[in-house]
């Protein structure tokens, strides 16, 4: 028979590529009936929309295209009983389809909408009787069961098609008010029938599943769906070697892949950083799959150096996770291709207590009899974070170039096998390049700079022409002593008197530490005369910021409160030091030369006297919990115990969960939380209420707690006019609250 075809679809239509009995060719007309039934009307509509030549014409052949791809892994299997466990996904999509087209050819007629709609809710009905016949024949189920892997697989995906498709997602709202995607009672009866069916014959159920199980990526834009198969670099030793092994059966490699994803899975989804890819999803089995960011290896991007730096501090935010890496890869290091920001990848990472308790937080042979250029795991991560570094640079600049052009020194040079930096700087490496680059590979673990130091110095590398312009063309202000910060409604001087006379006694080491570094570079600016107005704004920003910093932990904490602070990332200064750094090296009007500004000494000293002090609070619960009575010091206890107990040896995070048990049973007695403090607002202490409640089953979830968080922040920034420091309240208001 012969068919008309608008002159778009026959140049883009997929004839070419798929045979002349798929329904989706365009020599059909109307309804082509499969045996599967589903969505042969809509895919019928589709094509007779195409053939004529309208304005929509080319976005429907394109949509049409697109819903192929997606449908193509449902159409394509041949196992009835995975089949059917797609079945949620699958009506869920096309419904939304439907309705995306009949939006796009402009048909908003409600019958006709229905029209559509209703026919495929009568295909999803007709298509039932398929798995039904199909499930009384023996023959056939043993045949789709499989081994134990398979059945794994079948019986774990159809309770997730119940579980999160059976209250549908979309509501329809139609005559009836029902969800058009939600599974039919037909549907869920059928799926019942076919798991016991399952169950029974193979001996085997699905356990409750995590969170982060997912089975396909269509649920996002921007992502990549990796199988774990395809990423062994990131797998354990012990695992890599197991499946590598011709004597283990498929059976059992598939076992090893699923333990590999669930143990990856469950690290990972724990884990929220701007400079650490994000993962959305994880499926352990069949063929385990991730779903993550989709991202590129910024080998050729102009300014590399600033998506260096970005990962720089995504291992920074892994490490202080108590995590590190198997190994770092150069593939590891990536870029995001919707924000175009640096990002580590998410494979490969462990408990850092798993691989390296020899320097695991209170660990006696810390300054033991351990010696001090002993490789660990974090310094074997910052080491291997540089030789990915160099390989990087080497493929960007060297390996693609011709013969003659090309240092064949490297020909030979894999990063897997490499640990050392070569004897002589490369041509390809400028000298401030080759510096970091010795810094992160040191041969001596002690010698190796932190990665804070580090990140700063790749900081300003990649620091941007277009930024030395604007500073260039930032206006001058006439001195300092006249600013007034706006969001406080007072001088800087005025800020750093008020920290000294009200709060001096209360520093610790580390705060005394940048007080005076504040102070010395105020004077600096002070004396200078006219500064430009950029720098005098982020130095206010930054006395800001301390002062409030300082303020939350002085008004009510006890010597334990400090303690507990100071383990987190929320209670270190090194983010004050660095900014303090980035300024007296960025502006010309400042120096570095006098001793308050050798600050690590310091920092590491008080750091260790810190931790000392917490260890040996943790020693006793019943002495710990007396000497704090704020709420918010449990909760970053428990931070610590739940997100970075990787980073402490087992005896310390042991310690810290029988705090948490000690004061959870005390909570418990109680049945209640101690009264609100002035210091919050309506919106945070409804959200502490809602995270204390006594009854499990009443306690508000992570998720949403991150939701609530993100709301009361952007409210704070509303209501501060966008500006980032405290607002003005009077000194008695402060010290009351």
């Amino acid at each position: 028979m012969t068919t008309t075809m608008s002159k778009t679809m026959k140049s883009f239509w997929m004839d070419s590529k798929i045979p002349e009995d798929s329904r989706w060719h365009s020599k059909h007309e109307g309804d082509f009936r499969t045996t599967d039934r589903l969505a042969d009307h809509f895919v019928g509509k589709l094509r007779d929309e195409c053939r004529d030549e309208v304005s929509e014409v080319a976005i429907m052949v394109r949509f049409t295209r697109l819903l192929k791809e997606a449908l193509d892994s449902y159409e394509s299997q041949t196992n009835q009983l995975l089949k059917l466990a797609d079945t949620g996904r699958v009506v869920t999509l096309l419904h939304g389809s439907i309705n995306s087209a009949l939006d796009t050819i402009d048909i908003h007629d409600p019958d006709v909408r229905e029209d559509w709609h209703s026919h495929l809710l009568i295909e999803r009905e007709d298509r039932l009787q398929v798995f039904k016949d199909f499930i009384k024949d023996d023959e056939q189920v043993m045949a789709a069961l499989g081994n134990k892997n398979q059945q794994l697989e079948i019986v774990t995906l159809l309770r997730y098609c119940v579980e999160k498709y059976h209250d549908g997602l979309t509501p329809f709202a139609g005559k009836d008010e029902k969800y058009r995607d939600k599974l039919t009672s037909g549907e869920l009866d059928t799926i019942a029938m076919v798991y016991d069916v399952v169950a029974q014959k193979a001996g085997i159920v699905s356990g409750k599943l995590p969170e982060w199980f997912v089975t396909s990526d269509h649920e996002w834009a921007w992502v990549s769906k990796a199988k774990l198969e395809d990423s062994k670099l990131g797998w354990e030793d012990i695992a890599r070697e197991k499946d590598a092994d011709e004597k283990v059966s498929d059976e059992v490699r598939g076992e090893v892949c699923e333990e590999v994803c669930v143990r990856l899975a469950s690290i990972w989804t724990e884990l929220n950083h701007p400079h650490l890819r994000k993962f959305y999803g994880a499926s352990y089995v069949g063929k385990p799959f991730v779903i993550h960011e989709s991202c590129f290896t910024p080998t050729y991007e102009k300014n590399v150096w600033r998506y260096l730096a970005n990962c720089a501090l995504g291992l920074q935010y892994v490490h202080d996770r108590g995590l590190v890496y198997h190994d770092v890869f150069p593939a590891t290091l990536l870029s995001t291709y919707s924000e175009r920001r640096g990002v580590l990848d998410g494979l490969g990472l462990v408990p850092r207590s798993r691989v390296d308790r020899s320097r695991a937080i209170g660990n006696s042979n810390v300054y033991g009899n351990q010696a001090d250029d002993q490789e660990t795991a974090v310094s074997f991560d910052v080491l291997r974070f540089g030789m990915a570094v160099f390989f990087l640079l080497l493929g960007a600049r060297n390996s693609n170039l011709p013969g003659a052009t090309r240092d064949k020194t490297f020909d030979s040079w894999k990063h897997k096998t490499s640990t050392r930096l070569p004897e002589v700087k490369p041509g390809f490496i400028s000298d401030e390049e080759w510096d970091i680059l010795q810094d992160l590979c040191a041969e001596s673990p002690v010698d190796r700079a932190k990665l804070e130091d580090l990140v700063f110095k790749m900081e300003l590398l990649a620091k941007d022409e277009a930024q030395d312009d604007a500073n260039q063309t930032q206006q001058e202000m006439p001195d300092i002593s006249s600013y007034v910060i706006p969001s406080y409604g007072s001088t800087v001087r005025e800020l750093l008197d008020e920290l000294l006379e009200e709060h001096e006694e209360d520093f610790t080491p580390m705060d005394q530490s940048v007080f005076n570094r504040l102070e010395d570079v105020y004077n600096q600016l002070e004396n200078a005369g006219e500064l430009p107005e950029i720098l005098v704004e982020d130095f206010s920003l930054l006395v800001c910021a301390f002062f409030q910093k300082v303020e939350a932990f002085t008004s009510d904490s006890s010597d334990a409160s400090i303690q507990i602070a100071s383990q987190s990332v929320a209670g270190q200064n090194y983010h004050f030091h660095h900014q303090l750094d980035h300024l007296v090296q960025t502006f010309p009007q400042l120096q570095g030369m006098d001793t308050v500004h050798r600050w690590q000494p310091t920092w590491d000293k008080a750091q260790q006297d810190q931790r000392d002090v917490f260890l040996e609070y943790l020693k006793n619960p019943s002495t710990f919990l007396r000497k704090t009575s704020r709420p918010e010091d449990i909760a970053m206890l428990r931070f610590e115990a739940q997100t970075r107990a990787g980073a402490y040896a087992p005896d310390v995070a042991e310690a810290m969960n029988m705090v948490l048990k000690e004061a959870e049973e005390r909570v418990k007695d109680k049945k209640t939380i101690p009264e609100r403090p002035a210091i919050f607002k309506d919106k945070e202490w409804d959200l502490v209420q809602r995270m204390c409640r006594w009854d499990p089953q009443k306690r508000i979830g992570i998720g949403a707690v991150i939701k609530i968080l993100e709301d009361i922040g952007v409210s704070n920034l509303i209501e501060t006019g966008g500006k980032i420091g405290p607002t003005k309240i009077d000194a008695k208001t402060r010290s009351k609250s």
